[in-house]
């Protein structure tokens, strides 16, 4: 009994983990490769609504970074960001 319990709720815990909806993925190519972009819907669902809406608008075809932000480039700066912005 004890062994088709084990088995049973092993099998259950495999189906959840299965089953769970992904995080939405962007791939972004640059001339210097790929990157992934995983969007947290559930933790910023207007940004990561807008930046799908955008993408999907293809406002970011043919975009570059314009500016970049960190640390190490802003000493002077009494609050201190990390960004990087493009369009």
């Amino acid at each position: 009994m004890r062994i088709f319990l084990f088995l049973a709720l092993t099998l259950s815990i495999l189906f959840l983990a299965c089953c769970q909806t992904r995080n939405p993925r962007v791939v972004m190519h640059t001339d210097l490769g790929d990157i992934v972009l995983e969007l947290y819907l559930e933790n910023a669902p207007v940004t990561a609504g807008n930046f799908l809406r955008y993408v999907d608008e293809g406002r970011f075809h043919d975009a570059s970074f314009y500016r970049v932000v960190h640390l190490s480039n802003q000493h002077r700066d009494s609050i201190r960001i990390e960004v990087i912005q493009g369009g």
